[in-house]
Order: structure tokens, then C-alpha cells, then sequence
């Protein structure tokens, strides 16, 4: 029995979709992962702005890869593999944290078919900042430049 002071942490794969109605892509996840170790992949999001464009969603990548471990109490597994797949590592919570996985937490949409809420809204709003970044970065490396030339002739 695991007291309750153990906690772990499970990464379930592959995410169930309708195509996939036998186990063979777990099985070849599975394959890779003892070969090759853990999958780490980017997510791709697609983001509609309402007010930028609001018949294109944009499309974000998640910049860093990762892989994804869910906390479950062991009773919860079941459930969680109906949607996330029947494999599943089981890991503890302390052994992931001294190898430096960091907890996140994902703000859901209304619903899969509403591209508004306050998700996209947060990541819109930090897209636009890491614009505004860029751009701030590009003004500073031209007045370096301007500066250089004005200063050598």
C-alpha cells in the first residue's frame, strides 16, 4: 500500500484520438521510449485574435520541449487513461523534482469550439508583448548602429 505522503506522478501516452482504435501507436511510443528515452516534444496551439485577424487563427509554438507528467491518486489512473492513453510510467513526485520538472497549469478554453476566454486572451496578450520585445531589441541594435557610424566617421 502507498502511504499517503508518497506522491506520483504519471506520464500516459498516446493521447486517445478517433483514428486510433487499437493499442499499436502505444505499443511503438512505448518502443521509442525504451530506446530512446523520453519524448520531448513542442505543442502547437492555434490561437484565434478576434481583433488582429479574425478569421486566421494564429498557430504558437511552444518554444521549449517538454514532456508531461500528470499527478494521480492511484484510483484516478483508470480515468485518466480513458483520454490519455493506456501506458503510462509511474514516477515519484520528489524523483521528478530533483531532475527539474516544474509544475504548470493549463487554463482551459470554454469549450473545444470557442477560440475566446481567459487562455487565449493570455496568450495573445503575451504574444504581443514578445513582439513588442523584439521590436525594442531591433530600435536598441539600430541606434548601437547609427550611433557607430555617425561616431567613425
Amino acid at each position: 500500500m502507498v502511504s499517503e505522503t508518497q506522491r506520483f506522478m504519471y506520464h500516459s501516452f498516446p493521447r486517445r484520438r478517433d483514428d486510433d482504435k487499437d493499442d499499436r501507436k502505444g505499443l511503438v511510443v512505448l518502443e521509442l521510449i525504451a530506446r530512446f528515452g523520453l519524448l520531448l516534444t513542442p505543442e502547437i496551439q492555434k490561437w484565434r485574435d478576434h481583433k488582429i485577424a479574425p478569421s486566421q487563427p494564429d498557430e504558437y509554438v511552444q518554444e521549449s520541449i517538454r514532456c508531461c507528467f500528470t499527478e494521480l491518486s492511484e484510483n484516478e489512473v483508470g480515468q485518466h487513461a480513458r483520454y490519455f492513453g493506456n501506458y503510462a510510467l509511474e514516477i515519484g513526485y520528489k524523483v521528478l523534482c530533483d531532475l527539474g520538472a516544474m509544475p504548470v497549469f493549463y487554463i482551459p478554453r470554454m469549450s473545444e469550439y470557442e477560440d475566446y476566454g481567459v487562455g487565449p486572451a493570455l496568450v495573445t496578450q503575451l504574444a504581443q508583448v514578445g513582439d513588442l520585445v523584439s521590436r525594442i531589441k531591433m530600435l536598441k541594435a539600430f541606434s548601437y548602429d547609427a550611433q557607430n557610424c555617425l561616431c567613425g566617421r
